[in-house]
Protein backbone atom coordinates (compact mmCIF):
# COMPACT_ATOMS: atom_id res chain seq x y z
CA UNK A 1 0.00 0.00 0.00
CA UNK A 2 1.76 3.26 -1.13
CA UNK A 3 1.99 6.35 1.63
CA UNK A 4 -1.22 8.02 -0.23
CA UNK A 5 -3.24 4.93 0.68
CA UNK A 6 -1.87 4.50 4.32
CA UNK A 7 -2.73 8.06 4.60
CA UNK A 8 -6.11 8.13 3.39
CA UNK A 9 -6.94 5.14 5.58
CA UNK A 10 -6.35 6.50 8.75
CA UNK A 11 -8.07 9.21 7.76
CA UNK A 12 -11.58 7.31 7.08
CA UNK A 13 -10.85 5.50 10.05
CA UNK A 14 -10.73 8.66 12.32
CA UNK A 15 -13.52 10.54 10.16
CA UNK A 16 -15.98 7.20 10.81
CA UNK A 17 -14.85 6.95 14.47
CA UNK A 18 -16.07 10.74 13.94
CA UNK A 19 -19.51 11.28 12.67
CA UNK A 20 -22.27 9.89 15.47
CA UNK A 21 -24.91 12.22 14.47
CA UNK A 22 -26.33 13.42 11.35
CA UNK A 23 -28.85 15.50 10.18
CA UNK A 24 -30.50 16.12 6.62
CA UNK A 25 -32.43 18.93 5.34
CA UNK A 26 -34.38 19.68 2.67
CA UNK A 27 -37.78 21.21 1.22
CA UNK A 28 -39.05 17.74 0.19
CA UNK A 29 -37.48 15.27 2.91
CA UNK A 30 -39.58 12.74 4.28
CA UNK A 31 -39.66 11.80 7.97
CA UNK A 32 -41.52 8.45 8.85
CA UNK A 33 -42.28 10.02 12.26
CA UNK A 34 -44.16 12.84 11.23
CA UNK A 35 -46.93 10.92 10.19
CA UNK A 36 -46.21 11.88 6.00
CA UNK A 37 -47.30 9.31 3.66
CA UNK A 38 -44.26 7.57 1.78
CA UNK A 39 -44.53 8.61 -1.94
CA UNK A 40 -42.27 6.27 -4.11
CA UNK A 41 -42.19 8.76 -6.87
CA UNK A 42 -40.50 11.58 -4.90
CA UNK A 43 -36.77 11.42 -5.22
CA UNK A 44 -36.36 12.95 -1.85
CA UNK A 45 -38.65 10.44 -0.26
CA UNK A 46 -36.57 7.76 -1.17
CA UNK A 47 -33.53 9.32 -0.34
CA UNK A 48 -34.76 10.17 2.95
CA UNK A 49 -35.55 6.20 3.60
CA UNK A 50 -33.00 5.08 2.62
CA UNK A 51 -30.67 7.34 4.77
CA UNK A 52 -32.22 6.49 7.65
CA UNK A 53 -31.93 2.84 7.27
CA UNK A 54 -28.33 2.89 6.04
CA UNK A 55 -26.92 5.49 8.90
CA UNK A 56 -28.78 3.20 11.70
CA UNK A 57 -27.01 -0.31 10.21
CA UNK A 58 -24.05 1.72 11.09
CA UNK A 59 -25.01 2.81 14.43
CA UNK A 60 -25.12 6.51 13.38
CA UNK A 61 -28.51 8.70 14.45
CA UNK A 62 -30.29 10.51 11.51
CA UNK A 63 -32.77 13.64 12.16
CA UNK A 64 -34.60 14.03 8.84
CA UNK A 65 -35.89 17.74 8.79
CA UNK A 66 -38.31 19.16 6.16
CA UNK A 67 -37.39 22.91 5.14
CA UNK A 68 -39.66 25.57 5.49
CA UNK A 69 -39.39 29.11 3.87
CA UNK A 70 -38.78 31.66 6.54
CA UNK A 71 -36.26 28.82 8.41
CA UNK A 72 -33.01 30.54 6.82
CA UNK A 73 -33.44 33.50 8.64
CA UNK A 74 -34.21 32.36 12.65
CA UNK A 75 -31.76 33.41 14.86
CA UNK A 76 -29.67 30.35 16.18
CA UNK A 77 -30.90 31.15 19.24
CA UNK A 78 -34.55 29.75 18.01
CA UNK A 79 -35.81 26.83 19.31
CA UNK A 80 -35.97 25.35 15.85
CA UNK A 81 -32.56 25.67 15.35
CA UNK A 82 -30.95 24.05 18.17
CA UNK A 83 -33.03 21.34 17.64
CA UNK A 84 -31.40 21.24 14.05
CA UNK A 85 -27.58 21.71 15.00
CA UNK A 86 -27.37 20.45 18.34
CA UNK A 87 -24.98 17.63 19.20
CA UNK A 88 -24.32 16.96 15.14
CA UNK A 89 -21.27 15.79 13.59
CA UNK A 90 -22.72 15.98 9.80
CA UNK A 91 -24.98 17.99 7.93
CA UNK A 92 -26.42 17.13 4.83
CA UNK A 93 -27.54 19.87 3.11
CA UNK A 94 -29.63 20.57 0.20
CA UNK A 95 -28.34 22.70 -2.25
CA UNK A 96 -31.48 23.86 -4.12
CA UNK A 97 -34.35 24.55 -1.24
CA UNK A 98 -36.58 26.57 -3.03
CA UNK A 99 -37.36 26.78 -6.42
CA UNK A 100 -37.49 30.62 -6.55
CA UNK A 101 -34.21 30.90 -5.13
CA UNK A 102 -31.92 30.80 -7.81
CA UNK A 103 -28.78 32.63 -6.30
CA UNK A 104 -29.37 29.54 -3.46
CA UNK A 105 -29.57 32.21 -0.23
CA UNK A 106 -31.34 29.83 1.77
CA UNK A 107 -29.00 27.41 1.65
CA UNK A 108 -25.75 29.63 1.94
CA UNK A 109 -27.65 31.48 5.15
CA UNK A 110 -28.09 27.75 6.66
CA UNK A 111 -24.64 27.18 5.67
CA UNK A 112 -23.27 30.31 7.82
CA UNK A 113 -25.21 28.82 10.81
CA UNK A 114 -23.27 25.57 10.00
CA UNK A 115 -20.36 27.25 10.28
CA UNK A 116 -21.03 28.86 13.20
CA UNK A 117 -21.42 25.70 15.09
CA UNK A 118 -17.39 24.84 16.45
CA UNK A 119 -18.84 20.77 17.13
CA UNK A 120 -19.83 20.52 13.52
CA UNK A 121 -16.70 19.37 11.54
CA UNK A 122 -18.65 17.97 8.61
CA UNK A 123 -20.91 19.18 5.68
CA UNK A 124 -22.06 17.91 2.53
CA UNK A 125 -24.12 19.70 0.08
CA UNK A 126 -26.38 17.74 -1.64
CA UNK A 127 -27.29 18.43 -5.18
CA UNK A 128 -29.07 17.32 -8.20
CA UNK A 129 -26.94 19.35 -10.56
CA UNK A 130 -23.77 17.87 -11.86
CA UNK A 131 -22.71 21.42 -12.05
CA UNK A 132 -20.39 21.44 -8.90
CA UNK A 133 -17.74 24.09 -10.43
CA UNK A 134 -21.12 26.84 -9.68
CA UNK A 135 -21.57 25.59 -6.28
CA UNK A 136 -18.29 25.81 -4.92
CA UNK A 137 -17.96 29.29 -6.72
CA UNK A 138 -21.26 30.68 -5.24
CA UNK A 139 -19.78 29.38 -1.78
CA UNK A 140 -16.18 30.81 -1.85
CA UNK A 141 -18.48 33.87 -3.38
CA UNK A 142 -20.61 33.92 -0.06
CA UNK A 143 -17.98 33.78 2.20
CA UNK A 144 -15.46 35.78 0.86
CA UNK A 145 -14.98 38.48 3.79
CA UNK A 146 -17.09 41.35 1.88
CA UNK A 147 -20.43 42.33 2.22
CA UNK A 148 -22.78 43.26 -0.50
CA UNK A 149 -22.10 46.87 0.18
CA UNK A 150 -18.25 46.40 0.19
CA UNK A 151 -18.95 44.77 -3.59
CA UNK A 152 -21.11 47.82 -4.73
CA UNK A 153 -18.23 49.94 -3.83
CA UNK A 154 -15.80 47.85 -5.72
CA UNK A 155 -18.72 47.83 -8.97
CA UNK A 156 -19.16 51.30 -9.28
CA UNK A 157 -15.15 51.47 -9.54
CA UNK A 158 -15.21 49.17 -12.79
CA UNK A 159 -19.33 50.06 -14.38
CA UNK A 160 -17.21 52.70 -16.44
CA UNK A 161 -15.07 50.09 -18.25
CA UNK A 162 -16.19 47.28 -20.38
CA UNK A 163 -13.23 45.54 -21.00
CA UNK A 164 -12.17 45.07 -17.47
CA UNK A 165 -15.49 43.94 -16.61
CA UNK A 166 -14.58 41.32 -19.22
CA UNK A 167 -11.45 40.28 -18.19
CA UNK A 168 -12.60 39.77 -14.73
CA UNK A 169 -15.59 37.35 -15.59
CA UNK A 170 -12.87 35.00 -17.05
CA UNK A 171 -11.64 34.38 -13.34
CA UNK A 172 -11.97 31.55 -11.52
CA UNK A 173 -12.57 32.89 -8.04
CA UNK A 174 -11.70 29.63 -6.53
CA UNK A 175 -7.96 29.61 -6.90
CA UNK A 176 -5.46 33.00 -7.24
CA UNK A 177 -5.48 34.50 -10.51
CA UNK A 178 -1.62 35.35 -11.86
CA UNK A 179 0.21 38.56 -11.98
CA UNK A 180 -0.42 38.71 -15.55
CA UNK A 181 -4.15 39.25 -15.30
CA UNK A 182 -3.35 42.35 -12.98
CA UNK A 183 -1.01 43.47 -16.45
CA UNK A 184 -3.82 43.06 -18.50
CA UNK A 185 -6.51 45.22 -16.47
CA UNK A 186 -3.60 47.86 -15.95
CA UNK A 187 -3.14 48.34 -19.37
CA UNK A 188 -6.63 49.27 -19.70
CA UNK A 189 -6.92 51.57 -16.69
CA UNK A 190 -3.76 51.88 -14.85
CA UNK A 191 -5.22 53.74 -11.34
CA UNK A 192 -8.20 51.15 -11.74
CA UNK A 193 -6.73 49.67 -8.12
CA UNK A 194 -6.15 52.72 -6.56
CA UNK A 195 -9.51 53.18 -4.95
CA UNK A 196 -10.09 49.03 -4.80
CA UNK A 197 -7.43 48.46 -2.99
CA UNK A 198 -8.52 50.37 -0.19
CA UNK A 199 -11.80 48.48 -0.04
CA UNK A 200 -10.57 45.48 -0.17
CA UNK A 201 -7.19 46.04 2.11
CA UNK A 202 -5.38 43.34 -0.19
CA UNK A 203 -3.17 43.89 -3.13
CA UNK A 204 -3.59 44.27 -6.64
CA UNK A 205 -3.30 40.44 -7.62
CA UNK A 206 -5.57 39.30 -4.25
CA UNK A 207 -8.01 42.20 -5.27
CA UNK A 208 -8.71 40.56 -8.46
CA UNK A 209 -11.37 38.05 -6.56
CA UNK A 210 -13.35 40.02 -5.26
CA UNK A 211 -13.86 42.26 -8.57
CA UNK A 212 -14.68 39.49 -10.09
CA UNK A 213 -16.98 38.81 -7.93
CA UNK A 214 -18.41 42.00 -7.53
CA UNK A 215 -19.66 41.88 -11.50
CA UNK A 216 -20.99 38.62 -11.02
CA UNK A 217 -24.32 38.91 -11.04
CA UNK A 218 -25.03 35.23 -10.51
CA UNK A 219 -23.03 35.13 -7.23
CA UNK A 220 -24.77 35.93 -4.16
CA UNK A 221 -23.48 38.50 -1.52
CA UNK A 222 -23.98 38.59 2.37
CA UNK A 223 -25.41 41.50 3.82
CA UNK A 224 -23.46 41.43 6.46
CA UNK A 225 -19.50 40.53 5.67
CA UNK A 226 -18.39 36.90 6.96
CA UNK A 227 -15.17 37.08 8.48
CA UNK A 228 -13.94 33.11 8.42
CA UNK A 229 -11.21 31.67 7.10
CA UNK A 230 -12.06 29.85 3.69
CA UNK A 231 -9.68 27.56 2.10
CA UNK A 232 -10.06 24.79 -0.49
CA UNK A 233 -7.93 21.65 0.51
CA UNK A 234 -8.86 19.51 -2.57
CA UNK A 235 -9.99 20.07 -6.12
CA UNK A 236 -9.84 17.23 -8.08
CA UNK A 237 -11.98 17.32 -11.40
CA UNK A 238 -15.39 18.94 -10.42
CA UNK A 239 -14.72 17.75 -6.97
CA UNK A 240 -14.21 20.03 -4.19
CA UNK A 241 -13.24 20.05 -0.30
CA UNK A 242 -12.78 23.31 1.86
CA UNK A 243 -12.65 24.12 4.79
CA UNK A 244 -14.36 27.04 6.21
CA UNK A 245 -13.65 28.53 10.00
CA UNK A 246 -13.49 24.65 11.51
CA UNK A 247 -15.87 22.72 9.04
CA UNK A 248 -14.94 20.71 5.97
CA UNK A 249 -17.42 21.11 3.33
CA UNK A 250 -18.20 19.20 0.16
CA UNK A 251 -20.51 18.63 -2.94
CA UNK A 252 -22.56 15.24 -3.47
CA UNK A 253 -24.78 13.52 -5.55
CA UNK A 254 -28.07 13.39 -3.64
CA UNK A 255 -27.45 9.67 -4.87
CA UNK A 256 -24.73 9.23 -2.77
CA UNK A 257 -26.66 8.37 0.49
CA UNK A 258 -24.64 5.20 1.90
CA UNK A 259 -22.55 5.97 4.87
CA UNK A 260 -19.19 4.61 3.57
CA UNK A 261 -19.73 6.91 0.35
CA UNK A 262 -20.25 9.56 2.32
CA UNK A 263 -17.52 9.11 5.27
CA UNK A 264 -15.26 7.85 1.80
CA UNK A 265 -15.67 11.24 0.13
CA UNK A 266 -14.60 12.83 3.54
CA UNK A 267 -11.05 11.38 3.98
CA UNK A 268 -10.72 10.97 -0.20
CA UNK A 269 -10.91 14.79 -0.33
CA UNK A 270 -9.05 15.92 3.18
CA UNK A 271 -6.42 13.74 2.52
CA UNK A 272 -5.34 14.47 -0.36
CA UNK A 273 -3.35 16.71 1.10
CA UNK A 274 -1.64 15.63 4.00
CA UNK A 275 0.29 19.35 4.78
CA UNK A 276 -3.62 20.97 5.11
CA UNK A 277 -5.19 18.23 6.92
CA UNK A 278 -3.11 16.81 9.44
CA UNK A 279 -4.19 18.80 12.20
CA UNK A 280 -7.87 18.46 11.21
CA UNK A 281 -7.43 14.74 11.99
CA UNK A 282 -5.32 15.07 15.00
CA UNK A 283 -8.10 17.59 16.43
CA UNK A 284 -10.70 15.42 15.20
CA UNK A 285 -8.94 12.09 16.66
CA UNK A 286 -8.53 14.26 20.30
CA UNK A 287 -12.51 14.93 20.25
CA UNK A 288 -13.09 11.09 19.86
CA UNK A 289 -10.77 9.87 22.58
CA UNK A 290 -12.47 13.13 25.05
CA UNK A 291 -16.21 11.69 23.89
CA UNK A 292 -15.22 8.19 25.30
CA UNK A 293 -13.06 9.18 28.30
CA UNK A 294 -13.46 12.75 29.08
CA UNK A 295 -16.11 12.48 31.76
CA UNK A 296 -16.43 15.38 33.84
CA UNK A 297 -18.90 13.06 36.21
CA UNK A 298 -16.59 10.85 38.90
CA UNK A 299 -18.65 8.42 40.63
CA UNK A 300 -16.69 8.65 43.71
CA UNK A 301 -17.91 12.54 44.22
CA UNK A 302 -21.25 11.14 44.12
CA UNK A 303 -21.48 10.30 47.85
CA UNK A 304 -20.88 13.82 48.77
CA UNK A 305 -23.51 16.44 49.82
CA UNK A 306 -24.81 19.39 48.50
CA UNK A 307 -24.62 20.67 52.20
CA UNK A 308 -20.60 20.03 52.25
CA UNK A 309 -20.76 21.41 48.72
CA UNK A 310 -21.90 24.65 49.84
CA UNK A 311 -19.92 24.51 53.05
CA UNK A 312 -16.64 25.06 50.94
CA UNK A 313 -18.24 27.84 48.89
CA UNK A 314 -18.51 29.72 51.78
CA UNK A 315 -15.20 29.35 53.11
CA UNK A 316 -13.82 29.92 49.79
CA UNK A 317 -15.90 33.07 48.97
CA UNK A 318 -15.23 34.48 52.59
CA UNK A 319 -11.22 34.90 51.92
CA UNK A 320 -11.12 36.57 48.55
CA UNK A 321 -8.08 35.94 47.87
CA UNK A 322 -7.95 33.12 45.99
CA UNK A 323 -9.56 32.11 42.73
CA UNK A 324 -13.55 32.87 42.50
CA UNK A 325 -15.33 29.72 43.23
CA UNK A 326 -16.45 28.98 39.91
CA UNK A 327 -13.28 29.68 38.21
CA UNK A 328 -11.62 26.91 40.52
CA UNK A 329 -14.78 24.42 40.12
CA UNK A 330 -13.87 24.44 36.62
CA UNK A 331 -10.22 24.43 36.83
CA UNK A 332 -10.89 21.38 39.02
CA UNK A 333 -13.08 19.43 36.25
CA UNK A 334 -10.81 20.20 33.43
CA UNK A 335 -7.44 18.98 35.83
CA UNK A 336 -9.43 15.87 36.66
CA UNK A 337 -10.15 15.23 32.49
CA UNK A 338 -6.55 15.61 31.96
CA UNK A 339 -5.72 12.96 34.56
CA UNK A 340 -8.21 10.57 32.61
CA UNK A 341 -7.10 11.59 29.53
CA UNK A 342 -3.34 10.79 30.13
CA UNK A 343 -3.39 7.25 29.50
CA UNK A 344 -5.60 7.78 25.72
CA UNK A 345 -4.13 6.29 22.54
CA UNK A 346 -4.70 8.78 18.98
CA UNK A 347 -4.70 6.71 15.70
CA UNK A 348 -2.87 9.63 13.95
CA UNK A 349 0.33 9.43 16.45
CA UNK A 350 0.77 5.55 16.27
CA UNK A 351 4.45 5.29 15.81
CA UNK A 352 3.82 2.37 13.00
CA UNK A 353 1.45 5.02 11.00
CA UNK A 354 4.11 8.16 10.90
CA UNK A 355 7.75 6.53 10.95
CA UNK A 356 6.42 5.53 6.98
CA UNK A 357 6.23 9.36 6.39
CA UNK A 358 10.01 11.29 6.46
CA UNK A 359 10.83 14.69 7.29
CA UNK A 360 11.98 16.96 4.26
CA UNK A 361 14.34 19.35 5.97
CA UNK A 362 14.24 21.95 2.75
CA UNK A 363 10.37 21.79 3.19
CA UNK A 364 10.48 23.19 6.22
CA UNK A 365 8.95 26.77 6.74
CA UNK A 366 9.87 29.31 9.41
CA UNK A 367 6.01 30.39 9.47
CA UNK A 368 4.59 27.29 9.87
CA UNK A 369 7.08 26.34 12.67
CA UNK A 370 5.98 29.71 14.41
CA UNK A 371 2.47 28.92 13.48
CA UNK A 372 2.75 25.42 15.20
CA UNK A 373 4.64 27.46 18.14
CA UNK A 374 1.66 29.77 18.53
CA UNK A 375 -0.29 26.49 19.08
CA UNK A 376 2.24 25.20 21.52
CA UNK A 377 2.28 27.90 23.73
CA UNK A 378 -1.25 29.43 24.14
CA UNK A 379 -4.27 30.82 22.12
CA UNK A 380 -6.32 33.40 21.47
CA UNK A 381 -9.31 33.56 23.44
CA UNK A 382 -12.68 33.84 21.28
CA UNK A 383 -15.28 36.34 22.11
CA UNK A 384 -13.46 37.63 25.28
CA UNK A 385 -16.15 40.37 26.10
CA UNK A 386 -16.75 40.58 29.66
CA UNK A 387 -14.10 38.76 30.69
CA UNK A 388 -11.10 40.22 33.21
CA UNK A 389 -7.83 40.56 32.61
CA UNK A 390 -5.61 37.69 33.63
CA UNK A 391 -2.46 35.85 33.85
CA UNK A 392 -1.09 35.08 30.39
CA UNK A 393 -3.02 37.78 28.76
CA UNK A 394 -1.07 39.48 25.59
CA UNK A 395 -2.02 43.18 24.39
CA UNK A 396 -1.10 45.72 21.84
CA UNK A 397 -0.75 49.27 21.91
CA UNK A 398 -0.90 50.98 18.56
CA UNK A 399 0.33 53.70 19.99
CA UNK A 400 4.11 52.45 20.60
CA UNK A 401 3.63 49.47 18.49
CA UNK A 402 4.94 47.43 21.67
CA UNK A 403 3.18 44.20 22.92
CA UNK A 404 2.17 44.17 26.91
CA UNK A 405 1.72 40.68 28.55
CA UNK A 406 0.18 40.07 31.70
CA UNK A 407 2.21 38.76 35.06
CA UNK A 408 0.17 39.58 37.46
CA UNK A 409 -0.70 36.14 39.66
CA UNK A 410 -4.42 34.81 39.34
CA UNK A 411 -5.28 35.52 42.44
CA UNK A 412 -4.70 39.09 42.31
CA UNK A 413 -6.68 39.27 39.10
CA UNK A 414 -9.68 38.64 40.93
CA UNK A 415 -12.32 41.29 41.20
CA UNK A 416 -14.89 41.08 43.50
CA UNK A 417 -17.89 43.34 44.74
CA UNK A 418 -15.82 45.73 42.78
CA UNK A 419 -12.39 45.57 45.10
CA UNK A 420 -9.25 44.59 44.22
CA UNK A 421 -6.52 42.87 46.21
CA UNK A 422 -3.57 45.05 44.27
CA UNK A 423 -5.71 48.28 44.25
CA UNK A 424 -6.05 47.63 40.58
CA UNK A 425 -2.40 48.03 40.08
CA UNK A 426 -1.24 45.55 37.36
CA UNK A 427 2.32 43.64 36.80
CA UNK A 428 3.49 43.50 32.68
CA UNK A 429 6.27 43.19 30.85
CA UNK A 430 6.75 44.93 27.62
CA UNK A 431 8.13 43.23 24.50
CA UNK A 432 8.79 43.89 20.64
CA UNK A 433 8.13 42.14 16.91
CA UNK A 434 11.13 39.53 17.30
CA UNK A 435 12.01 38.24 13.69
CA UNK A 436 10.18 34.83 12.87
CA UNK A 437 14.29 33.53 11.91
CA UNK A 438 15.53 34.86 14.64
CA UNK A 439 12.83 33.45 17.52
CA UNK A 440 12.69 29.89 15.25
CA UNK A 441 16.86 29.73 15.82
CA UNK A 442 16.47 30.62 19.52
CA UNK A 443 14.38 28.26 20.22
CA UNK A 444 13.53 27.52 24.13
CA UNK A 445 16.30 29.72 24.76
CA UNK A 446 14.94 33.01 24.71
CA UNK A 447 11.75 34.47 26.69
CA UNK A 448 9.79 34.91 23.59
CA UNK A 449 6.00 34.09 22.66
CA UNK A 450 4.20 33.51 19.46
CA UNK A 451 0.53 34.45 18.68
CA UNK A 452 0.40 33.08 14.84
CA UNK A 453 2.89 32.37 12.16
CA UNK A 454 3.67 36.25 11.35
CA UNK A 455 4.43 37.37 14.59
CA UNK A 456 6.76 36.45 16.94
CA UNK A 457 7.48 38.74 20.25
CA UNK A 458 10.34 38.98 22.95
CA UNK A 459 10.11 39.82 26.16
CA UNK A 460 13.77 40.58 27.32
CA UNK A 461 14.78 44.32 27.22
CA UNK A 462 18.36 43.71 26.54
CA UNK A 463 19.54 40.98 29.06
CA UNK A 464 16.55 41.29 31.15
CA UNK A 465 12.80 40.58 31.26
CA UNK A 466 11.42 43.83 33.32
CA UNK A 467 8.43 43.87 35.23
CA UNK A 468 6.39 47.53 35.41
CA UNK A 469 2.87 48.26 37.01
CA UNK A 470 -0.33 49.44 35.07
CA UNK A 471 -2.88 50.93 36.67
CA UNK A 472 -6.45 49.41 35.43
CA UNK A 473 -9.44 50.46 37.02
CA UNK A 474 -12.04 48.78 34.67
CA UNK A 475 -9.92 45.59 33.96
CA UNK A 476 -13.09 43.98 32.00
CA UNK A 477 -11.92 43.65 28.17
CA UNK A 478 -14.85 45.65 26.54
CA UNK A 479 -15.09 45.08 22.44
CA UNK A 480 -11.71 43.64 22.53
CA UNK A 481 -9.89 46.45 24.48
CA UNK A 482 -8.52 47.55 27.89
CA UNK A 483 -7.61 51.10 28.60
CA UNK A 484 -4.75 51.25 30.76
CA UNK A 485 -3.08 54.01 32.96
CA UNK A 486 0.30 55.15 33.76
CA UNK A 487 0.02 53.70 37.70
CA UNK A 488 1.55 56.92 39.74
CA UNK A 489 0.06 59.20 37.17
CA UNK A 490 -2.73 57.65 36.47
CA UNK A 491 -2.91 58.98 33.05
CA UNK A 492 -4.57 56.96 30.48
CA UNK A 493 -2.34 56.01 27.52
CA UNK A 494 -3.29 57.27 24.43
CA UNK A 495 -4.84 54.10 22.48
CA UNK A 496 -6.85 51.61 24.46
CA UNK A 497 -4.73 47.84 24.56
CA UNK A 498 -6.00 45.47 22.08
CA UNK A 499 -6.27 42.47 23.41
CA UNK A 500 -4.42 39.42 21.26
CA UNK A 501 -3.64 35.95 22.52
CA UNK A 502 -3.61 34.18 26.16
CA UNK A 503 -0.30 32.06 26.84
CA UNK A 504 -0.82 28.94 28.87
CA UNK A 505 0.26 28.70 32.43
CA UNK A 506 3.50 27.34 32.55
CA UNK A 507 4.76 29.42 29.33
CA UNK A 508 3.86 32.61 30.99
CA UNK A 509 4.74 31.37 34.15
CA UNK A 510 8.21 31.08 32.89
CA UNK A 511 8.82 34.26 31.84
CA UNK A 512 7.04 35.58 35.12
CA UNK A 513 9.75 33.73 37.09
CA UNK A 514 12.68 35.85 35.18
CA UNK A 515 10.97 38.94 35.35
CA UNK A 516 10.66 38.99 38.94
CA UNK A 517 14.02 37.99 39.62
CA UNK A 518 15.30 41.37 38.20
CA UNK A 519 14.97 43.27 41.53
CA UNK A 520 17.67 40.73 43.38
CA UNK A 521 20.27 40.83 40.40
CA UNK A 522 23.68 42.01 41.24
CA UNK A 523 25.78 43.84 39.57
CA UNK A 524 29.36 43.78 38.78
CA UNK A 525 32.03 45.85 37.05
CA UNK A 526 33.90 44.24 34.22
CA UNK A 527 36.32 45.76 31.66
CA UNK A 528 35.35 46.20 28.05
CA UNK A 529 37.14 46.38 25.16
Amino acid sequence: MNKAKIYQKKATEIIKESIKSVVYIDEKAWNPFEGIKYDKNIEEHIISKKLYKNLKDQGINLNIHKFKKGEQDLPLSDNKKQYLFRDIDLVLLDWDLNEEDTLNEFSLKLLDDIIRQPHIHFCSIYSSSPYFDEIIQKVVAYFSGYSDEDFDKIREQLEHNDDIIEILNEIDITSQPSGRTVGEVMRLDRNIFDQITTITNLNNQESLIPMAISVNGNLSKPEVALDYSTEIISKTGSEYALIINNTVISVLKKSHNKPKALINNFSKLISSDKNKSFFKLLGLDMQNQFSKYGAFIDPDILNISFNTFMHHRKMMNKTGTKPSFDDFMKNLFIENSKLRLSNIHLEILENEFLDKFRVIKKDLDNNELALMNSFYNGAKIQNPEKRAVNFGDIFFNESDNNFYLCLTPLCDCIIRDGESNTDFKYYFVKGSKLNIKEGIEKGDGGFISYIDQNTCISWAAGEYVKPFQFYIPKPTIYKGYVNMFDWYKKQSYCEPFKYLFSLKQNYAQRIANQAFSHPVRVGVDFVKK
